[in-house]
């Protein structure tokens, strides 16, 4: 048989392939990615896809606390569309902490309540800094989804405490896709990679 015949080129195939699968798990253990866009633009469904096609060990933690009887609706639906063999927790402070070693993949969603519920809790602006910071720098062994907002897409409000939180948001963005492994912009439901390769 000639060198370079069928079962060759199949035996490179299935090396190739193979290698290809090991450095993209190995690459994407202990990533982290922001996944950012507008309001109801598929964002946290977009995060809870990538972190499904890792096992079924996946830990959600959930930023926000019900306000109001649209937000518990709202929570209420995306808990519905979630696996229930998924551990969900929730938290509104310190969320580096809800990510311990043990799972498949992480979703947190969402950075923008986070946000807004430390600043209710009086926290300030450093305090929101070296939270962010404890997110971006977390690495449990598994790939991390972070949910943000892109608030400030809608322009500029007349609000002064809109303006600021707007400023704060952008901010934390800037600084979580600083140190993310990748970063996507979800806009109608399309992803588009702004940074790294999506794991």
């Amino acid at each position: 048989m000639p060198f370079g015949g069928a079962p060759f080129r199949r035996a490179i195939s299935f090396r190739e392939t193979f290698f290809r699968k090991t450095c993209f798990r190995e690459t994407c253990l202990d990533s982290l990615t922001l996944i950012t866009g507008g309001v109801s633009s598929g964002k946290t469904a977009h995060a809870c896809r990538s972190a499904a096609e890792h096992g079924k060990r996946v830990l959600y933690v959930a930023t926000c606390e019900p306000f109001d009887a649209e937000m518990h609706a709202k929570i209420a639906r995306h808990r519905a569309e979630r696996p229930r063999e998924w551990t969900t927790v929730e938290r509104s402070q310190d969320v580096a902490r809800a990510l311990v070693p043990g799972y498949d993949a992480a979703v947190v969603d969402c950075l923008t309540l986070l946000l807004a519920q430390l600043l209710q809790q009086s926290a300030d602006e450093l305090a929101i800094a070296r939270e962010v910071r404890g997110l971006a720098a977390v690495r449990p062994g598994y790939p991390i989804y972070v949910v943000s907002n892109e608030v400030g897409l809608g322009g500029v409000s007349p609000n002064a405490e809109a303006r600021r939180f707007a400023e704060l948001q952008g901010r934390a963005n800037q600084q979580l896709a600083r140190y993310a492994d990748a970063v996507v912009c979800v806009i109608s439901g399309l992803p588009m990679q702004l940074k790294g390769s999506s794991c």
